[in-house]
């Protein structure tokens, strides 16, 4: 269960993802390369992602409501993120 729980404006991460995705391999030698890292602390939420010979962490303004950290497919997030209708995204309940 995702005891993360974010609030973030859609742009900023449509934003942050976009740089994101720049590093994610297009055949990735193991599957967690296509993955990022989000690491919700303070009033960030951390975004790491890497292709084994450079790594990218990105500080994406959000407000945190609980603390926590998951890895997801970095291409899922994005399209999912970009498909959605609203100004800011909620995650966990």
């Amino acid at each position: 269960m995702l005891k993360m729980r974010i609030v973030s404006s859609k742009e900023d991460l449509k934003r942050c993802l976009k740089l994101i995705n720049r590093i994610i391999p297009a055949r990735p030698t193991h599957s967690i390369l296509s993955n990022v890292l989000l690491r919700a602390k303070e009033d960030k939420l951390v975004m790491v992602a890497s292709d084994l010979s450079t790594t990218i962490i990105i500080d994406c303004p959000c407000t945190v409501k609980s603390e926590g950290e998951i890895t997801v497919s970095a291409k899922m997030l994005s399209d999912i993120v970009s498909k959605l209708s609203c100004d800011d995204i909620v995650t966990g309940k």
